[in-house]
């Protein structure tokens, strides 16, 4: 058995017992960078060593080992779990408010787009009404050309004018408007 164990194996003097080895056992450090595997370089001479270490040492060990491991895992899985919970939750959060700030800037434009629409019609009115301005103008019964001309203009250049202007209900109200729009300092031709 000696040229089979060793000599120190064979007669188990200096033969680690089963308190040395677990001892020794609790001051080793565990390396996480070998998936689990023991990559011992004093393990793989044991067989040639001169120092038998027990089997059940060994196996106390390994086991001791994988089980830490696999607590290890579970603890980084549950981790990883709320992690993506969090993220998750977080992200929901985020697109509600993302759906509150997008339904604002939607109703935002929309009411924009109203006040333009409201603008842009005024505009057209005004247009047409600047376009007929000058046939409405010289239609007037008793205004001579000059003044046609000059009320044409200061119609045409202030637009609460113009407004006025088209809401005179007829002929003799537009030339009172058109005369004293022209000539401010002459008394218009009505009295009160």
């Amino acid at each position: 058995m000696e040229k089979i164990f060793g000599a120190d194996r064979a007669n188990g003097n200096n033969c680690e017992d089963f308190p040395e080895a677990l001892e020794d056992t609790q001051h080793e450090t565990v390396n996480l960078d070998n998936d689990g595997e023991d990559h011992n370089d004093e393990e793989d001479e044991s067989v040639h060593s001169t120092q038998p270490s027990p089997q059940l040492g060994k196996r106390s060990r390994k086991e001791k080992l994988s089980m830490d491991k696999a607590k290890k895992k579970k603890a980084g899985v549950v981790n990883l779990t709320s992690s993506f919970s969090n993220v998750s939750s977080n992200l929901c959060g985020f697109m509600e408010g993302m759906n509150s700030h997008l339904s604002s800037i939607a109703s935002a434009l929309a009411t924009t787009q109203q006040h333009e629409q409201v603008l842009m019609a005024r505009e057209i009115e005004l247009d047409e009404q600047k376009k007929n301005l000058f046939n409405e103008v010289i239609n007037i019964p008793g205004l001579t050309r000059i003044e046609a001309m000059i009320a044409a203009r200061k119609l045409a250049s202030d637009t609460s004018s113009l407004s006025i202007f088209y809401q005179c209900p007829d002929d003799e109200w537009k030339k009172d408007f058109v005369l004293n729009l022209i000539h401010p300092d002459l008394p218009s031709s009505f009295t009160l």
